[in-house]
């Protein structure tokens, strides 16, 4: 028998926010995130969105990291996240 207290099991503590809780486009209809083909309108109103975002980067890094191929997400096209894998592979 030990004379040390046996350790109790650690208390759950609640999980930090997730960063897209704070994310600027939470308060836009998705639909301005996903524009038609050829709708620069959209497209440019959806980054207006995201240049203004505290979130933006952890935004763009998650839809890299998850190969998101629809959408804008951390304020670049489909188009835009492709080129900057390839451009993140080559280096």
């Amino acid at each position: 028998m030990s004379i040390f207290p046996r350790p109790k099991a650690p208390i759950s503590l609640p999980l930090p926010p997730h960063w897209s809780e704070h994310a600027a486009c939470s308060l836009e209809e998705a639909g301005l995130f996903f524009p038609a083909d050829g709708d620069t309108i959209t497209l440019k109103e959806a980054k207006a969105v995201c240049s203004g975002c505290r979130v933006q980067s952890d935004c763009r890094r998650s839809a890299l990291d998850r190969g998101e191929q629809h959408g804008v997400w951390g304020g670049l096209s489909e188009r835009e996240r492709r080129a900057l894998l390839r451009k993140e592979r080559d280096q």
